[in-house]
């Protein structure tokens, strides 16, 4: 099974465990945030040269509701593509593929290795059925961070972990 997380549940966890993603996401941000800032600097300077407040009503606005939501979520739909969470009878894995895939990070628990398994879901993940699913075993946690219906995933992997015994 090959998962990636929501876009909603990305924003909420972004920063939560991986340094470096959110480093990237933070930066992604920012660059998007300072290349719309060139044509509304643009209606700002025009609306002040010729007076007009209408303009300048309207390039507050397009700052407002435009830039600043897409500035957001764009970032976050590009990198939670990234993710890739893999869930099979051998292993649960999380992979972050970096830009342009050169850059790679993998973390790796083989079924046999796994102690624990629970998941999490915020109030609005209730409503959305999206959550978190911690998986824990020696020494090492992997956290699959927005996923659909994470009470199913876990009860999936338990299901794996059960069979490997027997």
């Amino acid at each position: 099974m090959r998962l990636h997380p929501s876009v909603f549940s990305f924003l909420f966890s972004i920063g939560s465990e991986d340094k470096r993603i959110s480093q990237i996401y933070v930066h992604s941000m920012f660059l998007i945030f300072l290349m719309g800032l060139i044509p509304i600097t643009a209606l700002l300077y025009i609306s002040f040269v010729y007076g007009n407040l209408y303009l300048l009503l309207i390039s507050i606005l397009v700052v407002s509701l435009l830039l600043v939501p897409i500035s957001i979520f764009l970032p976050a739909m590009y990198l939670r593509k990234k993710f890739i969470y893999r869930i099979n009878e051998d292993f649960v894995q999380k992979k972050f593929k970096g830009f342009l895939d050169l850059e790679s990070l993998e973390k790796k628990i083989y079924i046999e290795e796994i102690e624990s398994v629970e998941f999490e879901k915020t109030s609005l993940g209730e409503i959305f059925n999206y959550g978190n699913v911690i998986v824990k075993g020696k020494g090492k946690e992997i956290i699959l961070n927005g996923v659909h219906d994470p009470e199913g995933i876990s009860a999936k992997i338990k299901k794996f972990k059960r069979e490997s015994i027997l």
